[in-house]
């Protein structure tokens, strides 16, 4: 049973990893439209992770939480600046003139956009379910690792924001950049899948041995 509800995750993952392919496919998807999706699941994922710290056994939590929450989330807002700065607009305009806001507006307004994401938080649920609480992950960290967990997620993405989008706007197509966001997010996930897999198993043989 345990062997099957690795694979089971790891599924979820791979395929909610691929979901941006159906987008470009399906939808027509252009540059923007796909980092904007990725932009906002690092919100989703700030919100997961500080469900986490909540698990958390200690009063610490009631203070760290919120300033995690403000803190976090004002890096993604001014991350979210500069894409939008970067591809959402031309010539001169910045955020709050021009194509830039508007075009952030209408690209979160759509169905489709609205759908990925939906279906990005529910990938999430199911991991804070399956990987963390049922394995009791909580119970295995201090506070701080769930509050510095989420920002190497940013630094990454940053990353491959930059370096994505040029190649992408050079080559004049989303699958070069779609490739990039893909590989890169698909090996993150699947490295924090398995590390959490060791530290469970780790704790287990841990157990079974003072229990022996």
């Amino acid at each position: 049973m345990p062997i099957i509800n690795n694979y089971l995750s790891v599924f979820v993952l791979i395929a909610v990893n691929l979901f941006p392919i159906f987008g470009v496919a399906y939808f027509g998807w252009n540059i923007f439209e796909i980092v904007i999706v990725y932009v906002l699941e690092t919100f989703i994922i700030g919100i997961f992770n500080a469900i986490k710290m909540f698990f958390v056994k200690g009063n610490q939590k009631f203070v760290m939480i919120p300033f995690f929450l403000f803190h976090f989330n004002f890096f993604i807002a001014i991350q979210t600046v500069f894409v939008v700065m970067l591809l959402g607009t031309e010539g001169d305009s910045s955020f709050l003139d021009g194509d830039g806001l508007t075009n952030f507006v209408e690209t979160i307004s759509k169905k489709d956009i609205q759908l990925s994401l939906g279906i990005l938080a529910i990938s999430h649920i199911f991991s804070l379910y399956h990987n963390f609480y049922r394995k009791r992950l909580f119970e295995k960290h201090q506070l701080g690792y769930f509050f510095g967990a989420p920002y190497k997620r940013i630094f990454v993405q940053q990353f491959v924001v930059i370096l994505g989008a040029w190649v992408g706007l050079l080559f004049n197509t989303p699958i070069v950049y779609l490739i990039l966001l893909v590989v890169f997010k698909t090996a993150i996930d699947m490295r924090t899948h398995i590390k959490m897999n060791k530290i469970r198993e780790h704790s287990k043989s841990h157990t079974e041995t003072q229990n022996s």
